[in-house]
C-alpha cells in the first residue's frame, strides 16, 4: 500500500528559530506510518487483537531543509518489501510547492506482547494481502553503529512522559534525549541533518539510562542501562 498524508508545523512544535523541532518531525513521520497501517488493515488495533504489537527496530531520516512554523508538509509513504522479521516502510516529504525536503526509511518488527519476541512477518503479510510497492528506496538504509567513545555523558531515568503504549521508552523520545546532548547553537544553526538509529533492547519505566555522545563530524550516540546497550545512533548536522 502507499498513501500521501499531510501535517502542519504548529507553533508549539518549533525551536528558537521557528523551525520544526527534531522530535516533532520524526514523531510526525512515525504517526503517518501508523495511519497508513491502520487504513491498510494491519495497524496497532488490528495486530493487538492477535496479542502482537509493532516496534520500530531501525530508522534513518534526512532533512535537507527543516520546515518552519505553519508550513504544511506532505508525506508519501509505502511498504517496499518484507524481510523475515522486518517490514520496510519508506517516506518522502515535500513542501507545499512539491519540492522534496526530506526522506526516511524504517524497519518495523512485530513482537508478541507476552514473550516480547519477534514474529515471522512474511506469513502475516501474505495472509493479509499486503501490497508491496516496487519503487526505489528514497535513501540508504540505517547505518550500523559501532563502539562509542563518549565525550559527553548524561543520566536519565525513564519516567511517565517517556513511555508509550508498548510500555517502554518511546523511540521518538529517545531521539529527543540524544539530540539534547548536542550544543543548542549547533542545532539551531544547522541547515539540515541525517539521523540513523538502531534499537536493540527496551528501556523500561524506572530504569536509569546512561546517554553517551562521541563528538565529531558525525556524532555517535549510545543509550545503555547497567552497561548493556539499548540504542545506538549517529547524527550529522549540515
Amino acid at each position: 500500500m502507499a498513501g500521501i498524508y499531510q501535517f502542519k508545523v504548529e507553533q508549539g512544535s518549533v525551536d528558537g528559530r521557528g523551525r520544526a523541532k527534531i522530535g516533532f518531525l520524526n514523531n510526525a513521520i512515525v504517526n503517518v506510518a501508523g495511519m497508513d497501517a491502520d487504513i491498510s488493515g494491519f495497524g496497532i488495533g488490528d495486530v493487538n487483537q492477535e496479542n502482537c504489537s509493532w516496534v520500530l527496530s531501525r530508522y534513518a531520516v534526512q532533512f535537507d531543509r527543516i520546515p518552519v512554523c505553519d508550513e504544511v508538509i506532505s508525506v508519501d509513504t509505502w511498504i517496499g518489501h518484507c524481510e523475515k522479521f522486518f517490514s520496510v516502510r519508506n517516506f518522502v516529504l515535500r513542501d507545499a510547492e512539491g519540492v522534496q525536503i526530506g526522506s526516511a526509511i524504517s524497519l518495523w518488527a512485530l513482537i508478541n506482547i507476552a514473550t516480547r519476541r519477534p514474529m515471522m512477518l512474511e506469513e502475516m503479510h501474505a495472509r493479509d494481502g499486503v501490497a508491496f510497492v516496487e519503487r526505489e528506496e528514497p535513501m540508504t538504509r540505517p547505518a550500523k553503529i559501532g563502539n562509542v567513545t563518549p565525550d559527553i555523558t548524561a543520566e536519565h531515568r525513564v519516567v511517565y512522559s517517556d513511555v508509550d503504549f508498548n510500555g517502554h521508552m518511546n523511540s521518538m523520545r529517545s531521539i529527543e534525549h540524544l539530540a539534547d546532548l548536542l550544543p543548542y547553537e549547533e542545532l539551531l544553526d544547522c541547515k539540515g541533518y541525517r539521523l540513523d538509529i538502531n534499537f536493540s533492547r527496551e528501556g523500561l519505566p524506572g530504569q536509569l539510562l546512561t546517554l553517551a555522545c562521541q563528538r565529531g563530524e558525525v556524532n555517535l550516540f549510545d543509550v545503555s542501562c547497567d552497561g548493556v546497550s539499548l540504542t545506538k545512533a549517529s547524527m550529522q548536522l549540515f
